[in-house]
């Protein structure tokens, strides 16, 4: 498992490109056979992010699918990955992934 500030290090080294105000919706870096790493985002968690800004949570769903989801920055683009369970979920079935 990579500790936060790891990720911070890894993500300023790789010059990866992250969504501003986003931080906390990072849950790791993904790769793929070659290509370079890239940030992965939790879309339940970005929604969080601006739900937290005040925004009603279909707006901020319709905010993330048409502005992150729908963007592409290039090979280096974060990809957003949709859990299978909620964190209260995976609480439930004892997930110690935390």
């Amino acid at each position: 498992m990579i500790e936060k500030e790891d990720l911070e290090i890894i993500i300023k080294d790789e010059g990866l490109i992250t969504w501003a105000e986003c931080d906390s919706a990072i849950v790791g870096i993904v790769s793929r056979c070659g290509m370079g790493p890239l940030v992965l985002y939790d879309r339940d968690k970005l929604i969080e992010v601006f739900t937290g800004k005040g925004m009603t949570h279909s707006d901020a769903e319709e905010w993330v699918s048409y502005n992150i989801e729908g963007a592409y920055v290039g090979d280096e683009t974060p990809m957003i990955m949709e859990p299978l369970f909620s964190e209260a979920q995976s609480q439930e079935t004892g997930d110690k992934s935390d």
